[in-house]
């Protein structure tokens, strides 16, 4: 009896948790398409058809789902990052892909969810908190760069670090995304500051990655 009611025990937790990961892959679904602001708990509802009452059983509230779907983004991210790493350890060539998914992610975004991600203090909290708790794994990046002799070796890996995080920050707090095509804004931003901080040989791997890219257009 006792093997039993563990049984339906742990059935009823793992029905549970894949009932919250469909929500969540609900969750990112509208807020991508509608924006943050348009999409209710009731839509949510009706696109998983189920009861509101089993929904706020998982997500008290909008805002929990939303840092749940962006804890879940941030995760998945991470994971595409070790995947890139075991293809190349060139730190360069890791940027340059890692920029390439992130433009492919980004064209999935509709323009009224890029307007409204600075409006929620709680997603940028939760992104400097990443942030912060991977810093370390940043800076060692940027000092391996230079190591390959990618990176010039008389930056300094903090101060490079603290520039790359405002230029992420003022492109989405200024609206870029929405008024700029995607490959121009990056070409002016992200991939002026590598040539910046990049040397020869790594300023070629950018022209390489650039060249590709418009040829591809």
């Amino acid at each position: 009896m006792g093997t039993y009611n563990f049984r339906i025990e742990m059935k009823a937790i793992n029905d549970k948790a894949l009932l919250r990961e469909r929500v969540i892959a609900a969750g990112q679904e509208l807020f991508h398409k509608r924006g943050i602001r348009a999409v209710t708990m009731d839509d949510v509802s009706h696109q998983l058809h189920i009861s509101k009452r089993t929904l706020y059983q998982l997500f008290d509230a909008k805002e929990s789902l939303l840092l749940a779907c962006q804890q879940k983004a941030m995760a998945e991210h991470q994971q595409q990052m070790q995947h890139i790493m075991t293809e190349t350890d060139n730190v360069i060539e890791i940027i340059l892909s890692d920029l390439q998914l992130n433009m492919k992610e980004i064209q999935k975004f509709s323009k009224e969810f890029l307007n409204d991600i600075p409006l929620y203090d709680k997603l940028r909290e939760n992104m400097r908190q990443h942030r912060k708790e991977n810093k370390a794994n940043a800076l060692e990046f940027i000092n391996r760069g230079i190591s390959q002799g990618l990176f010039r070796s008389e930056i300094n890996p903090e101060m490079v670090y603290e520039v790359g995080v405002a230029i992420i920050d003022a492109l989405i707090e200024k609206g870029f995304y929405n008024t700029v095509p995607l490959f121009e804004l990056l070409s002016s931003s992200t991939i002026a500051y590598l040539r910046g901080i990049s040397t020869e040989k790594g300023i070629e791997l950018l022209n390489e990655f650039v060249g590709k890219y418009k040829s591809e257009e």
